[in-house]
Order: structure tokens, then C-alpha cells, then sequence
């Protein structure tokens, strides 16, 4: 009886803890920092706009650069909010029906696994689909991805095969080992 009320405990802890990480904390500060970057360029720009120009216009333009830069952190912003807002619901949601509704029925079961997986899926596509935003949205990011591409297809062509030294290497070794 012990170990089910320890088990419970963790389990409340846990739900907890990932509403306030992933639910709140990071939300805030990515869009916190998220701000501050905007923030940042703006400035450094009308600094750098007012040196050269001596005048105080407020409407300068961000340079292209710091507008692709600022592309990037807000999709990242909304990629993350997307694809991490849904996980903490749905698994508050499994651990509060899990009290409310004890005898739950086969098929509601199965339905909340299935959005569970579904939204835990989500949450693990996150880690990969910020190259994709890159890919897409940065034509710097392209150029120098194909740029790596082509002069490592271009390195693995030059470079002999050492799979056939590596066998020779190999026989040699098994041969002084026969002996």
C-alpha cells in the first residue's frame, strides 16, 4: 500500500513539474528573450542609423539580416509553442481523470492513449523540426547547408576506400594471431 501511495506522489510531482517547465517556465522566457532580441536589434540599429546619419528618425529599417534573424526566433517561438503546449494539457488531463473518472471505459482509454502518443510525438519532432524552419526560411542557412553537402561529397571522393585497407589490415592481424 506504500509503494501505490509513493507511486501516486511521484505521479502528481511529475505532472506538476512538466505543466510548470514545459508548460510555463520555458514559454515565458523564450518569449522573454524572444522580446529582448527584438529589442536589441532595434537599437543597435537606430545606434548605428544615428551615427551615420545624425538625424533621430524613428522609423529606420532593420536591416535584412537582423529581419531574418528576428523570422527565426519568432518561428521558432510559434514552432515551440505549438508543438509543446498541447503535452502538458493532455497529460494534466490523464493524471485528473485518472481520479475523477476511476472506472474508465475501454474506449476512452484507448482514445487518450492515442492523443497522449499523439501530442508526445509532437513534443519529440520539436528537437528535429528547427532545421526544417532553418531550411525554409533562411536562404544563408540553404546556401551554406549545400555548400557542406557538396564539399563533403566532394572529400568522400577523393579520399581512397579504406574499407579494402582496413581488411587487408584485418587478415594481417588474423594471420600473425594463426600463427
Amino acid at each position: 500500500m506504500d509503494n501505490v501511495v509513493y507511486l501516486v506522489c511521484i505521479q502528481q510531482f511529475f505532472a506538476v513539474y512538466t505543466i510548470i517547465s514545459i508548460g510555463l517556465y520555458s514559454h515565458i522566457t523564450s518569449g522573454i528573450f524572444g522580446y529582448l532580441t527584438y529589442r536589441n536589434m532595434r537599437q543597435r540599429n537606430l545606434r548605428v542609423q544615428a551615427f551615420k546619419h545624425n538625424t533621430n528618425n524613428v522609423n529606420i529599417p532593420i536591416r535584412r539580416r537582423d529581419r531574418d534573424l528576428l523570422i527565426l526566433v519568432i518561428s521558432e517561438l510559434i514552432l515551440y509553442a505549438v508543438t509543446t503546449i498541447p503535452y502538458p494539457l493532455i497529460f494534466s488531463e490523464v493524471i485528473i481523470s485518472r481520479y475523477i473518472i476511476p472506472n474508465k471505459s475501454v474506449q476512452y482509454s484507448q482514445i487518450e492513449a492515442l492523443i497522449f502518443t499523439i501530442v508526445y510525438l509532437l513534443v519529440n519532432v520539436n528537437h528535429g523540426a528547427s532545421f526544417y524552419v532553418y531550411l525554409v526560411l533562411s536562404k544563408s542557412f540553404r546556401r551554406d547547408w549545400k555548400q557542406l553537402i557538396t564539399n563533403g561529397y566532394r572529400k568522400l571522393g577523393r579520399q581512397p576506400r579504406t574499407v579494402a585497407t582496413f581488411r587487408t589490415n584485418q587478415k594481417l592481424i588474423q594471420q600473425e594471431t594463426c600463427v
